[in-house]
């Protein structure tokens, strides 16, 4: 279009100068006929681009509408997924306190079938004398065992006692607790010698030599005369004679012979002052037979005992 007018431009001027001549004159006709025509291609041209461009921006709209229509829908589907879930929601909550309702209805019944049950145990206990009588005979023989245990013992009697369902037909475990203390408590006032007094018995040499072994962890009360104790024995146990008696200080007048162990403890308090051929009283536990091979290349046997407690009754 610039160049157009350039031409129709430069032609007016040739015009003027050839002081209005036909030749200019029909120059410039020419210059302004090749002028309309290419305005009018530029116009063409321009009226294809505006209609491209136009063709462009429709298909634009059209895609923005398809798209907020795409938009719409989705927004729908949210909402509508959004109902959905607040219900499930609801419903969810729902279930969830109807299973709570039923667990403590079925807790609250779980409990009154165990308070039946134990009614139930209680009336059968109540009424059956058969039972009942076994539960007394266990609960005596708790008790009787408790004590003995109890006595000898330094724990608290709480750990001598085993309360049993059984027994809980008769007592309760205090009550239990509370018999054995008061059976207990003056055997474990008792000194040792007192107590041993109470669990041993007199040896009898004719008995106990016989089978050592038949009668092995029985505690017996004995006189005995040792008549080995040296650096071969060693220094907390000897060979001696001796029977359930006092016989004196002669050892060939007791008819049995053994071989007397002392633990450290009881040696070092009750021993150390005692000697080969004094007389001693003695606490033991027989332990069986103590065999050993003979100078002569035979055997013998004798009784083998631990010493509990000794006392040194006469100086040889």
């Amino acid at each position: 279009m610039r160049t157009v007018l350039v031409l129709v431009a430069m032609a007016m001027m040739a015009s003027s100068c050839a002081g209005g001549s036909d030749g200019a004159a029909a120059e410039l006709e020419t210059l302004r006929a090749d002028s309309a025509a290419e305005i009018a291609d530029i116009q063409d041209q321009a009226a294809d681009e505006l209609a491209a461009a136009s063709s462009q921006v429709e298909a634009l709209e059209a895609t923005v509408a398809e798209q907020a229509d795409t938009i719409v829908e989705l927004t729908d589907t949210v909402d509508q997924a959004a109902v959905e879930l607040a219900s499930q929601v609801d419903e969810t909550e729902r279930v969830e306190s109807q299973l709570s309702r039923t667990n403590r209805e079925l807790t609250s019944a779980e409990r009154r079938a165990d308070d039946a049950e134990e009614q139930v145990d209680e009336l059968l206990i109540r009424y059956d004398a058969e039972i009942r009588v076994d539960a007394q005979a266990a609960w005596d023989t708790e008790v009787t065992e408790a004590c003995t245990d109890a006595g000898d013992g330094t724990l608290t009697i709480r750990n001598y006692v085993d309360h049993t369902d059984q027994l809980a037909i008769i007592g309760t475990e205090a009550e239990l607790i509370a018999l054995v203390t008061d059976c207990a408590e003056p055997l474990r006032n008792r000194s040792i010698e007192e107590r041993l007094s109470a669990e041993c018995k007199q040896g009898s040499a004719d008995q106990i030599t016989k089978d050592p072994d038949a009668l092995a962890g029985n505690c017996y009360i004995m006189y005995v005369v040792p008549w080995q104790w040296d650096s071969r024995t060693g220094q907390c146990n000897f060979l001696g004679s001796w029977d359930g008696s006092n016989l004196g200080t002669r050892s060939y007048k007791y008819d049995g012979d053994g071989i007397f162990r002392a633990p450290p403890e009881v040696c070092e308090s009750d021993l150390d002052e005692a000697d080969q051929d004094d007389l001693l009283k003695v606490w033991v536990t027989l332990t069986g037979a103590y065999r050993y091979d003979t100078a002569a290349g035979g055997t013998n046997e004798i009784p083998d005992f631990v010493i509990r407690k000794a006392t040194l009754i006469t100086k040889a």
